[in-house]
């Protein structure tokens, strides 16, 4: 009791130091005048947080969040990250002059990762402070300049030429196709820079697991959850971070890349080659040969960013060899992520929009007429107008960086704007909304719409030059800006030259942001292209991450996931698709296609998922429910025999309404109040009592008792058989054995490997049994009608007997109770969902004309809750109607599509049992007690948000009222 006490005061103690917390945070912005967001509680905190690691919240809703808190005419906002003041600049104006006249006192990033804790990235440009990162950038500005960029420029070209080739080649073999063209622009991108930076060339579309390809794309991966959580270390535990050697990057791609480059550079030291790329340029970056020349007036688009003074100071640093494999490192990575994100989105604004698609083409026309077959070259690509419209509409609605940030890097007092000073302290941070200002309709009108007009000649210089800004702005703008120009416009080139491109039934209208962070990235990622490649509907890549997040949170239960993705791709498709981590799983959604995988190709799909072995738990990774592959074979045609109808018979008689399953299972009974719980002493010792007690016990007196011990002894001498063949049912859920269970096995047990069935049998009584008596029960109370016909068979069945108990074959004659017990394992199906995973690589038809190339450990879902509430096959599902498995109707169900006891030869082994079980007690229940509602029961039910088997949220209560004429 006192530690609950503790707990409470501990608890109310965080909670006032928190509040109080942040009426201090806000005091601080008023008391300056800076309008504030209003004050979020800590349970909207804890929201927040948690809606940010589950992907339910991206980088784009923050800032616009932060964007709109104000009145529209406030130039900032202030906002907090943990315990550091960050202001938001909302003017174009105030933008300029922090990021231009104070840029002496705002250079900087704020540090969120170091060299130490991340060799690669923490000696990048990108994140280098102070002088050292003013050396650095007065070292590469020489390489980025246009007669740099007339060099390279060629070799985009040649990326460019080979892409065309590939698809050109593709739809002459294959036909009219269909490209997630994210997934295929990083690929050419990564191409680019394989052969502008490293002198490779790759084809990444030809060789799709090419290692570089690959390390790369681990590399640039700074959106999973993964990562954000590094990152998130590296913030607010950086000294935790480096002492537990916590890095950004794997550190196998990262030696990778870093043995590449050096490799390169050696070998072209050694050998004298020199080629205009980023290798090279490096070489003479380190020999301090590289410089600017003369002044060069070109532009490469209205999107260019010109180099200041600080790139044009020559620096005398000399740089070790892992600075400046760093540099070419994030030259890798903003070439593979944000040139093929602005490539993507260009695609898709220009297949969406035919009339701006034929202007483009209009001129992409007139100037390979006008090149005469020669390729196209730098000067020329800077001459396309309409090109570098659309380019730069591109750059306004999708820019790379959503949000900037700067930091304060000492002590001043400045004018924040007219008649509004403010003391700033080393360690402030302003943020410049860049994804903000061009959205907003103050300076684009109209922003949602895709407009390249905005950037002709008439309209161009009406845009302030600090409200668009998808470079940077000031002397920290991206060195590439000329680089990612020349990419993306000389890619576009070729591929508005040579294809048309059309939306499909597949593009997404409108587009959807990721819930990511860094750049804007679509929903369409390269695992959706998985599935969308091979034709097959598929959910949001991170839609299994965000719903597993909810499903441990106890926001939803299994059942809801379930429908989720059932539901949540639109159409009928039969088959639908999603991830679980890096395993690909397939929901089958169509009974025909349930049955042509767990029936004809059930040898390629018999095991369940592997999640849980021998070494991990001696009994449960022992029982025939996750036995797998030759070993569960052998096991499912021991036990077969046990469980047949002429087996329920010898048991029946031991069916006692008090002890059931423990006087079965042990012949070892558990007082009433343990039976709410499986104390954990007693699971431990669960193998001893069975092993040491009853079976010994058995065999040493010669006992023979006709239960599940006894059959576990006549397997173990391997006495166990079917006999001849039985045709008995017990009833329409019945699922019969196939020829695994008839298949006699040699293999000799283990005392351990049978114990572990008995607790299996045991565990599947306690809960899945006694979880649909209670449904059933439930059913019946609320519903007096459906209670009323069956106690009238009950009463009739009663009254035949003559006072003589209940035996198998009358209780299967109970046409009635079938029924009810098959309604009930319809609405409240054991397991709401099954799972097979492939055994080998195989080549499959899913369904009629529609093939799969299956991988080993990939996964089908059955999702038996779903089949079973769908109306297409039980019409008003949520309604209890026993009269759907009536004779007049039960024929109508496709066996597929009513699977409670599972599908195939790897089904419930004992749906016998359990049926048997089920309608013996409710067989008892009904004919003594009439089951009545009160005012606990909970109408309509509502299931618990759990995992595993459907449970009520707030039990089930039902007054037991006894029956007079019993």
């Amino acid at each position: 009791m006192i530690w609950l006490v503790l707990l409470i005061v501990a608890i109310a103690l965080f909670i006032y130091r928190w509040n109080k917390r942040q009426d201090e945070k806000r005091a601080f912005y008023e008391s300056k005048g800076i309008p504030v967001l209003p004050q979020k509680s800590l349970f909207s905190s804890i929201l927040f947080l948690l809606k940010m690691l589950s992907g339910r919240l991206g980088l784009v809703e923050i800032v616009q969040d932060v964007y709109y808190g104000v009145r529209e005419d406030e130039k900032v906002v202030g906002v907090w990250d943990g315990d550091t003041p960050v202001i938001m600049l909302r003017d174009p104006d105030v933008v300029k002059h922090f990021g231009v006249k104070e840029f002496e006192h705002f250079q900087d990033r704020r540090e969120f990762i170091t060299e130490e804790m991340d060799e690669l990235f923490g000696n990048s440009l990108f994140v280098l402070r102070e002088q050292k990162w003013r050396d650095m950038r007065s070292t590469l500005s020489p390489a980025f300049t246009g007669s740099k960029m007339r060099l390279m420029c060629d070799l985009i070209v040649e990326i460019g030429l080979q892409t065309v080739e590939y698809l050109q080649n593709e739809a002459k073999e294959n036909g009219l196709q269909t490209y997630e063209m994210k997934e295929l622009l990083s690929r050419v991108s990564h191409d680019v820079i394989a052969t502008c930076a490293f002198g490779l060339k790759v084809d990444s579309l030809t060789h799709k697991e090419n290692e570089v390809y690959l390390a790369g794309k681990e590399l640039s991966d700074f959106a999973s959850l993964r990562k954000i959580i590094k990152l998130m270390f590296y913030k607010y535990f950086p000294k935790l971070t480096i002492m537990l050697g916590i890095k950004s990057s794997s550190t196998k791609e990262a030696d990778f890349f870093k043995s590449l480059v050096l490799d390169s550079m050696k070998l072209r030291e050694q050998q004298n080659i020199i080629r205009p790329d980023m290798i090279h340029l490096l070489i003479e970056a380190q020999k301090g040969k590289l410089s600017h020349g003369q002044v060069e007036k070109d532009s490469a688009g209205f999107a260019t960013v010109d180099e200041s003074s600080v790139g044009w100071t020559k620096s005398g640093r000399k740089w070790t060899e892992n600075e400046l494999v760093a540099q070419c490192f994030l030259f890798f990575l903003a070439g593979f992520e944000s040139v093929s994100a602005s490539l993507s989105f260009a695609t898709y604004e220009i297949g969406i929009n035919p009339d701006i698609q034929e202007k483009l083409y209009e001129e992409v026309k007139s100037v390979n007429d006008e090149l005469k077959g020669q390729r196209i070259n730098y000067d020329t690509l800077q001459k396309m107008k309409y090109m570098d419209m659309v380019v730069s509409e591109t750059l306004r609605k999708y820019a790379p960086a959503p949000v900037m940030d700067r930091e304060c890097n000492k002590d001043i007092t400045l004018e924040l704007y007219e008649n509004k000073q403010l003391d700033f302290k080393k360690k402030y941070v302003v943020w410049i909304p860049v994804y903000s200002f061009h959205w907003d309709p103050k300076y684009f009108p109209n922003p949602e719409k895709f407009d390249p007009e905005r950037f002709n000649d008439e309209n161009k210089h009406l845009i302030n030059p600090y409200s668009y800004i998808p470079f940077g702005v000031g002397p920290r703008n991206c060195i590439g800006s000329r680089f990612a120009l020349m990419e993306l416009k000389s890619i576009l080139y070729y591929l508005v030259l040579n294809f048309k491109l059309e939306p499909t039934e597949k593009t997404q209208i409108p587009l959807k942001f990721a819930k990511s962070f860094g750049t804007i990235k679509s929903e369409q990622k390269e695992k959706r292209a998985f599935f969308e490649s091979k034709g097959i509907k598929v959910n949001n890549p991170k839609f299994f991450l965000i719903t597993m997040f909810k499903l441990l949170t106890g926001q939803i239960g299994i059942v809801e996931m379930i429908q989720q993705i059932y539901y949540e791709v639109q159409g009928d498709p039969k088959v639908v698709g999603f991830w679980d981590g890096n395993t690909p799983i397939i929901m089958l959604k169509d009974p025909d296609v349930v049955k042509h995988f767990a029936v004809k190709e059930f040898e390629h799909f018999q095991d369940r998922r592997d999640f849980i072995s021998e070494e991990m738990d001696p009994l449960f990774g022992n029982s025939l429910f996750v036995l797998r592959e030759q070993k569960w074979k052998d096991m499912r045609s021991t036990l077969s025999p046990a469980f047949t109808g002429s087996k329920m018979r010898l048991i029946f008689a031991l069916m006692e309404l008090k002890t059931v399953l423990y006087y079965l299972v042990l012949n070892f009974k558990l007082e009433p109040t343990e039976k709410t719980q499986i104390p954990l002493k007693f699971a431990k010792s669960f193998g001893t009592l069975q092993s040491e007690h009853s079976m010994k016990l058995r065999e040493q007196q010669n006992i023979i008792r006709p239960d599940m011990i006894h059959l576990l002894i006549e397997a173990q001498k391997g006495k166990l058989s079917h006999g001849q063949v039985e045709k008995d049912s017990a009833g329409f859920a019945t699922v019969d054995e196939s020829s695994v269970g008839w298949t006699k096995s040699g293999r000799k047990w283990t005392e351990n490997e049978l114990v572990a069935q008995c607790f299996l049998f045991f565990l599947a009584g306690f809960e899945s049994v006694s979880a649909s008596l209670s449904f059933a029960t439930y059913e019946i109370g609320i519903n007096p009608d459906i209670q009323e016909k069956l106690y009238e068979e009950v009463k009739s069945v009663n009254d035949e007997l003559k006072g003589q108990r209940i035996n198998y074959d009358t209780l299967q004659k109970m046409k009635y109770m079938d029924m009810v017990v098959s309604e009930t394992l319809r609405k409240y199906a054991p397991a709401p969902v099954m799972d097979r995973e492939c055994n080998k690589d195989i080549t499959l038809e899913l369904y009629e004309n529609k093939q799969l190339d299956f991988k080993k450990k990939y996964v089908v879902w059955i999702p038996v809750y779903s089949f079973h509430w769908d109306p297409k096959y039980f019409p008003n599902p949520e309604k209890f109607d026993p009269e759907r498995f009536n004779d007049e109707n039960k024929h109508l169900i496709n066996p597929y599509s009513y699977i409670p006891f599972g599908v195939g030869p790897r089904n419930c082994i004992g749906s016998r049992f359990a049926l048997m079980e089920l309608k013996s007690i409710l067989y008892y229940l009904v004919l003594n007690f009439k089951l009545e509602p009160t005012e606990k029961t909970q109408i309509p039910l509502k299931f618990a948000k759990s995992f595993g088997t459907i449970k009520s949220e707030h039990g089930i209560y039902l007054q037991l009222r006894p029956r007079n004429s019993t």
